[in-house]
């Protein structure tokens, strides 16, 4: 029908949208599923759920930004407690296993603090410019967020403490898009990040 020309496209552009929002979901499952249960390789899974996220960005990757108001920071600083909170609890978390389990995956405590900065910088804000439009497009962003850390976690400890970290990291998922609302900006949710990954391998560093 030429009087509407857009009648026939709308469903199709919806049905592209939802089926790219799916596709951009579940990115780190696919790393993964293949890399870290398939081919038992922490190194792999890192590179190729980080060269996905890219591929899907195709571009659209921003450094982060001095944010309007300068003091919401300090929105940030709380995320300093990650690192100690783990140190403490990993022990009942892994028992003597974290050792082994980073060794199965082809990783060392050396390696580790040598790609420290990566982990503490880059790596934060990979994550939080794919994963803030995906929060802002679906509350199912929040649990398939924590989710996917779920599924790393099911060779080192139990199910009592998966569902405790599953609930924290879904929690601070949404928390990070509460910030970025709040401050209209990503980087105070990027520093944030970043100073939580940064205490967790120095506190898995010190626990090995």
């Amino acid at each position: 029908d030429r009087s509407c020309p857009n009648t026939h496209r709308l469903p199709r552009r919806s049905t592209c949208h939802q089926m790219n929002l799916c596709l951009r979901l579940l990115v780190p499952y696919i790393a993964v599923i293949i890399f870290w249960f398939g081919l038992e390789n922490a190194w792999l899974t890192i590179a190729a759920y980080h060269l996905l996220i890219l591929f899907y960005a195709r571009g659209n990757l921003s450094l982060p930004k001095r944010p309007p108001n300068p003091s919401h920071l300090l929105w940030a600083l709380p995320a300093i407690g990650a690192g100690p909170l783990l140190y403490v609890l990993l022990p009942h978390l892994a028992g003597d296993n974290l050792t082994g389990w980073l060794a199965a995956r082809q990783m060392s405590p050396a390696s580790i603090m040598i790609l420290l900065p990566y982990f503490a910088i880059v790596h934060p804000w990979i994550e939080q410019t794919h994963w803030h439009p995906l929060r802002q497009q679906t509350g199912f962003a929040h649990p398939v967020f924590a989710g996917y850390h779920i599924l790393v976690l099911t060779s080192l400890t139990s199910w009592p403490w998966m569902a405790f970290v599953f609930f924290i990291l879904m929690l601070v998922s949404w928390l990070w898009g509460l910030l970025c609302r709040h401050t209209k900006s990503l980087t105070p949710a990027y520093v944030s990040h970043a100073l939580a990954d940064l205490g967790i391998v120095i506190a898995a560093f010190m626990r090995t």
